[in-house]
């Protein structure tokens, strides 16, 4: 009886590894969907209006990412520099289990966006803007490929290891 419960147990243990690697994965690629959603957004207002551009990150709250918006813009309202408050706002990303996942690529992406927005040339702005789409766009689409492929081989090793486990306590 006892034995039958730790195999069970070690299956289950096993796959749930390789389910969670999985999930980690897809919740990485959702973060870079959002993130992209939300820098389309930001772009797009810019281009509306001429407010500043603290006023437009913070009309960001009403996004799921919004508290990496939220956070630079409480960087900038404390007098920092663009470039000094992306800084604070990387190492407080760090911190968040929301985007620990976030690679140093990914990071100098974002980065650079929204350094780009400080731009007052319309003409260099939207180039920027087009150029940090791109760039989002390509992460995204490595990001959701290496999903797809790595979390196969996730869920697979996850349930072989958990056969062969439960296969060796027999």
């Amino acid at each position: 009886m006892y034995k039958a419960a730790a195999i069970a147990i070690a299956f289950l243990a096993c796959a749930l590894c390789g389910m969670q690697n999985a999930e980690r994965l897809e919740r990485h690629a959702r973060l870079l969907r959002l993130l992209l959603n939300a820098t389309d957004r930001l772009s797009a207002t810019l281009m509306r209006t001429k407010k500043p551009l603290i006023t437009l990150i913070q009309t960001m709250e009403n996004l799921p990412s919004a508290t990496l918006f939220e956070h630079y813009a409480s960087e900038l309202n404390k007098g920092k520099t663009s470039q000094m408050a992306w800084d604070d706002t990387v190492i407080w990303m760090k911190l968040q289990a929301d985007y620990a996942s976030m690679q140093e690529n990914e990071i100098e992406a974002l980065r650079s966006f929204l350094s780009s927005l400080s731009t007052t040339d319309g003409a260099q702005l939207q180039e920027a803007i087009e150029q940090a789409h791109k760039t989002f766009e390509s992460l995204l689409e490595q990001a959701e490929e290496q999903s797809r492929r790595k979390g196969k081989v996730y869920r697979t090793l996850g349930l072989i290891c958990g056969a062969a486990l439960a296969i060796l306590l027999l």
